[in-house]
C-alpha cells in the first residue's frame, strides 16, 4: 500500500509529514525532527531511537511505502502517536521540554481530581 503525506496539525504540534494509518495519525522521524528544530532532523531522531531501545518497539512504528515528490515510491518506518511521546521525552529540545512540562501538568491534574477521564469517543481511533 503507498501513502500520501499530508501535514498535521494539533494545537501547537505542527509536523509537516504524516498519514493516517487504521484512523490513527502516523509522523516520519524527519517531520519529528524538523518541528524540533533539529539542524539534522531525521538524523537527531535516528539518533534519539539508536540510544533508547524502547523507542524501537515496534509497537510504535509501521513501515510504509510513501510516494516521494518524485513520484517514486520510497519504503519509510512512521511512527504512531505512542512513538511520538515517547521520541519527544528523550528529546532535551525546548519544544521537548514544553511538551513534558505540559505533559506532567496534565498528569497531575488528574492525579488530584482536577481532570476527569474523557468519557466520549477516543481521540486516535
Amino acid at each position: 500500500m503507498t501513502t500520501t503525506l499530508v501535514p498535521f496539525v494539533h494545537d501547537a504540534i505542527r509536523l509537516q509529514e504524516a498519514c493516517w494509518v487504521n484512523g490513527r495519525p502516523h509522523f516520519t522521524r524527519r517531520a519529528i525532527g524538523q518541528w524540533l528544530g533539529y539542524r539534522h532532523p531525521q538524523k537527531a531522531v535516528d539518533n534519539l531511537i539508536g540510544r533508547c531501545p524502547h523507542l524501537r518497539d515496534p509497537r510504535w512504528s509501521v513501515a510504509l511505502k510513501l510516494r516521494g515528490t518524485d513520484g517514486k515510491e520510497y519504503d519509510h518506518e512512521v511512527v504512531d502517536p505512542i512513538g511520538l511521546q515517547l521520541i519527544l521525552f528523550e528529546s532535551r529540545q525546548r519544544k521537548a521540554i514544553e511538551y513534558k512540562i505540559a505533559v506532567a501538568s496534565l498528569v497531575w491534574a488528574y492525579m488530584s481530581g482536577q481532570l476527569k477521564p474523557y468519557s466520549g469517543r477516543r481521540m486516535w481511533t
